[in-house]
């Protein structure tokens, strides 16, 4: 565990000031063996938008990214494991939301997908089935087990951090990307260098925490949707869509989705300090992606939270953006 983390200082990625005030101070509890820093999770003065400040400095990923991350595990622990889990069986419905979005925005079949941050292929997957073997599947992954996984399926997957990596600028009829854009250091570049990506015609999609969800104002400091100290920066609605104009993107549509497991996340860290043992067998971070039996069921039931939350506020605790090139 390291005490003295190095940290660096950040801004709001909107505005690109510092003025914000620290509303929480929230402490590692998802992998407890990496480090015991008090972190602080700042608002901006001006736009709203959410913030860690100071975060772990780029020396310090291999530390809050541990080996036993879940992603990682993921793809260790393989493609027929991970269907046994909540997350995998909500996939079996992905291919069919894939395909009304792209029906509806893009107005055309994609030749090309770029999925940033594409894991072991499996979004890559459901394109390949939702248009056929004639799209080209290509992803972004810096992990270089799921990397591998996911170029034994057929796809191009480039090794490596984003932006960072080289493509051919409008190449790419579609752009996806799910639980990045929080993670990286500066969301403004994410953004630009997916434009630039994209075709003149195409668009992007993007899943990310909703910070203005009712299970954020519930649960404040414990909302699992923080995530850290891997998620830097947590938009709403208002926030993206300013940050997207800033980068010659427009948003089309903003849907609200259910996300269970920072009902976990969350309920973890409610119970962490006083009852560690029970926090741990029942809502272990770093085995809610595949883990059957009770959490299977408890990702059932935070799932039907979810969708009450939606019916009654019109707000779930993550977004699917939509977003093109901004017109002129």
């Amino acid at each position: 565990m390291k005490s003295d983390l190095e940290v660096e200082s950040a801004v709001c990625a909107v505005c690109m000031t510092s003025e914000s005030e620290p509303v929480y101070t929230v402490i590692e509890h998802e992998y407890p063996d990496t480090t015991d820093y008090e972190f602080h999770i700042h608002r901006c003065s001006t736009c709203g938008l959410w913030f860690l400040n100071p975060r772990p400095a780029s020396s310090e990923l291999s530390t809050i990214y541990p080996p036993n991350y879940f992603a990682f595990s993921l793809a260790e622990k393989g493609v027929e494991a991970q269907r046994l889990n909540g997350k995998r069986i909500s996939d079996v419905f992905e291919a069919s939301r894939i395909k009304r979005v792209l029906e509806k925005y893009l107005n055309r079949v994609p030749k090309s997908v770029l999925d940033v941050g594409c894991g072991d292929g499996t979004d890559l997957d459901l394109f390949r089935k939702s248009f056929g073997d004639g799209l080209q599947t290509c992803g972004i992954e810096p992990s270089e087990s799921a990397a591998k996984l996911a170029i034994n399926r057929g796809h191009q997957v480039e090794i490596g951090m984003f932006p960072g990596l080289y493509f051919r600028k409008g190449r790419f009829d579609v752009i996806w990307s799910k639980h990045v854009i929080e993670h990286v250091a500066s969301p403004r570049e994410f953004l630009v260098a997916s434009r630039d990506l994209l075709h003149e015609d195409g668009i992007i999609v993007l899943d990310t925490p909703n910070a203005d969800s009712p299970l954020r104002r519930l649960f404040g400091k414990h909302w699992g949707g923080w995530h850290t100290p891997r998620h830097w920066y947590l938009f709403d609605p208002a926030t993206i869509t300013l940050l997207a104009q800033q980068c010659g993107l427009s948003v089309v549509k903003i849907y609200q989705m259910p996300i269970q497991t920072f009902w976990i996340w969350g309920l973890h860290s409610l119970l962490f300090q006083r009852h560690r043992s029970f926090a741990d067998r029942y809502f272990n971070p770093s085995t809610v992606a595949t883990s059957g039996g009770i959490t299977l069921a408890l990702l059932i039931l935070f799932q039907t939270c979810e969708l009450v939350g939606k019916a009654m506020f019109g707000k779930t605790s993550q977004m699917r953006i939509v977003l093109r090139h901004a017109e002129g």
